[in-house]
This record gives structure tokens, C-alpha cells and sequence, in this order.
């Protein structure tokens, strides 16, 4: 058998065909042309068929778990047409990011096959995608049951994707720009936002299968993993009291789901009531603010009182615990202005602040994640439902 291949380039206009050595080479699934084009090599036959345009570009080969053999392979479609148009994972803030009419390219697909004697078949559609001349796609071995998927955009942006094979399941993606990169585990289910000074979370945006959670089940039921924790410590200046030095105690979790802001604060003690009190800040800022330009905000006090974007005082729901507050809010997301960051004014004494958690300095708001997987409650809390199973002809990477 072929020994495994470390790093693959897939040439999307330039088809290289891989063949199995004679000695090991099954025979084809399906045998004859009298329908039409079908291909010797029995690979290449298992996923392209009897479409002519249709040809095998190169392969990387894996032990299966079981023992068997399996290949992860590209296969590139000619001739050149539209790329896919599929809605991405992330967007800005509440705008959706709306895809180009796309350039003519080659439109190519990379597949988990398994191969076993003398039959092909294809297990999953990993990933598909366009190459129109920015850099060629590049699938990496990162070891057993393992695969990192690569693709380099014009001007030095790049696209990386881990994928786990057994069974198969996208593990991390990584996009890359200027400077500057966005990633998101679904391992913990997590992301961030980085440039050259420093990290920020990703927001998540997510459907709750639950209807009873929506109307008063968010009171009594944790965010959990379904929500953007916030506990990095910062002092960047925004509190209308005064920084102390000491040991940030307190964390805050966000989840967006179907228009509705969803905030859960642990504190190891909230304080209501005093000169200064424990306050959720809603920052909104003009992207084309002019120097002496004052943001507007947004004050959620920790027992219920909102002060809104026009300055209106009002009481909103919340639940509360000895260490836990929760809000459902429908008022706050977006900003006014668009550009949107978040801090928490934590106060132990009444008198000043100590360090907070907040959603970063960057100038505009949080990049959204919208989870391809919904909530469920589940012992009091929100998990992901991972029973669904993938679509074997869609692709795992958006």
C-alpha cells in the first residue's frame, strides 16, 4: 500500500491524476462506458461517476481506524464555473456579510473515501470549494485521523481548517487577513478576534430548541457552553469611578438567539446599592466619529435598572442568585451607532471599582458566530445538541 503523503497541494486547474501502484489497484466499482464516461482508476469512478468533466487531482492516504485503508482525496471539476454562494459561518455585528458575485473558477470538492479489496466509496464531502489563480488548496496529514485544509486568498489572506476524520467533524477554523485573524474551536466552543495588541471574543448566535426558554426558562437555566464568555481583566478607563488594583471575581456570558440578547453575570458578591454599583456598560461609537465625539451607552445595573441608548430609566426583568444574575434584553443589541463592545463595572465596596471584564478595545463590535448546531436545556443548563448527523453530500466547512 502507498505510504501516506504529509502535505498535498490540490491543483484545481491543473489536474494531476494519482493512480493506485498496479500491484495494489482494485479493480473498478462499475465496469464499461457504454453510458458514457466512466474512469479505470476505481476512485476516481466512486466519486466522479460517469460525468466526463469530472477528474481526480491527487490524494492523501490515511490508515483506517479499523485497520482498513482510506484515502482523503480532491477531485476538480472542469470546466470553470460559479463558486459556491453559501452564507459564511461569521458575520459583523447585526449585517450580515453579503458574498460577491463570484469570478469563473474551478470549482473543486475534497472527500473522505474509503478504500477497501477492491471498492471505492465516498464516506463525506469535507470540504468544496473555487480556486480562480490566488493560491493553490493545500490538505496537510497532522496524523492519525487528522487533516488540516489550507487555501490562500489574494492579498496574503488565508482560509485553515482542522478536520477530525473518525468521525468526521471540523475541529477548528482559522481566517487570516492583515495582521489580524478570527478563529473559532468547536471543540469548547469558543472564538476570538486578534490583531498585533491583543485577543477579544467571538459573539454566538444561536437557536434554542426549547420554546419554554424564550418566554421564562433563561431565569433558571445557565448559558453554558451556548454563550461568549467574557472574563479577560482590563481597566481600559471607561468606569465613571475609580481603578483598584486586586483580583477580578466576576465573568459574563452573552447569547444571541433569535433577536434576543441573553446575558448571564456571576459575581462573588453583587452590589446594588451605593455611590457606585455593580453595572453592565453598552458602548456604541460612530465608525466616522469626529475628535471630541463622546460614545453612547447603555447601563444595566446588576438589580434590574436599564438605563437605555436615549438616556430612558426603566426596570427590566432579571433573575436573581446569590452569585448569578440573568437578563433577557431585546433593546441593547445593536448599538445605535453600529460599532458595539461591552464592560462590566465591578464594585466590591460601594466606593470604586476594581478590575472588570469587558469585550475588548477594538473600535467596532464583536464579530458573530452563528452555530451551525442549536442549544438544548439540559439539567439546567444550555448544551449543544450534537446528535445531528452530518449530510454525507455536504460539505462540513461552510
Amino acid at each position: 500500500m502507498r505510504a501516506p503523503v504529509a502535505l498535498l497541494a490540490l491543483f484545481a486547474l491543473a489536474c494531476s491524476k494519482a493512480t493506485l501502484p498496479a500491484e495494489d489497484a482494485p479493480a473498478p466499482s462499475a465496469s464499461g462506458n457504454e453510458l458514457g464516461y466512466l474512469s479505470s482508476d476505481p476512485i476516481e469512478a466512486a466519486l466522479c461517476g460517469r460525468h466526463s468533466d469530472c477528474r481526480l487531482a491527487s490524494e492523501l492516504w490515511q490508515p483506517d481506524a479499523r485497520g482498513g485503508s482510506r484515502a482523503v482525496v480532491a477531485v476538480v471539476h472542469q470546466p470553470s464555473g460559479p463558486a459556491r454562494s453559501d452564507r459564511p459561518t461569521f458575520r459583523y455585528g447585526m449585517e450580515t456579510v453579503k458574498a460577491k458575485e463570484p469570478p469563473p473558477c474551478a470549482p473543486w470538492e475534497a472527500w473522505l473515501v474509503s478504500v477497501a479489496s477492491n471498492q471505492a466509496k465516498r464516506v463525506q464531502l469535507l470540504v468544496a470549494g473555487c480556486s480562480s489563480g490566488a493560491g493553490a488548496p493545500v490538505l496537510a496529514d497532522l496524523g492519525p485521523n487528522q487533516i488540516r485544509y489550507t487555501v490562500e486568498q489574494d492579498g496574503g489572506a488565508s482560509d485553515e481548517y482542522d478536520i477530525g476524520l473518525e468521525p468526521p467533524h471540523i475541529e477548528s477554523e482559522t481566517h487570516r487577513g492583515q495582521g489580524d485573524a478570527i478563529s473559532w474551536n468547536y471543540g469548547n466552543y469558543g472564538g476570538q478576534e486578534c490583531d498585533r495588541e491583543e485577543c477579544v471574543p467571538v459573539m454566538l448566535e444561536a437557536s434554542v430548541k426549547d420554546d419554554a426558554f424564550a418566554r421564562d426558562g433563561w431565569k433558571t437555566t445557565g448559558l453554558g457552553q451556548c454563550a461568549m464568555l467574557v472574563d479577560g481583566v482590563t481597566g481600559d478607563g471607561s468606569s465613571h469611578g475609580q481603578w483598584v488594583a486586586h483580583g477580578a471575581t466576576s465573568s459574563v456570558r452573552l447569547l444571541l438567539s433569535r433577536g434576543t440578547l441573553y446575558v448571564e453575570v456571576t459575581d462573588d458578591a453583587f452590589v446594588t446599592k451605593g455611590s457606585v454599583v455593580d453595572t453592565l456598560v453598552f458602548y456604541s461609537t460612530s465608525p466616522q466619529a469626529m475628535p471630541g465625539y463622546r460614545s453612547e451607552t447603555a447601563r444595566l445595573r446588576m438589580d434590574g435598572q436599564l438605563t437605555d441608548w436615549q438616556g430612558k430609566v426603566r426596570q427590566v426583568e432579571v433573575a436573581t442568585g446569590p452569585s448569578i444574575r440573568r437578563f433577557a434584553l431585546t433593546d441593547v443589541w445593536p448599538g445605535p451607532e453600529g460599532p458595539w463592545r461591552l464592560s462590566y463595572e465591578d464594585t466590591d465596596d460601594g466606593r470604586t471599582f476594581g478590575p472588570g471584564q469587558s469585550t475588548g478595545k477594538f473600535s467596532h463590535e464583536p464579530w458573530v458566530f452563528t452555530s451551525p448546531l442549536a442549544c438544548v436545556p439540559r439539567d439546567g443548563e444550555l448544551r449543544l445538541d450534537r446528535s445531528v448527523v452530518p449530510d454525507a453530500e455536504r460539505p462540513l466547512v461552510p
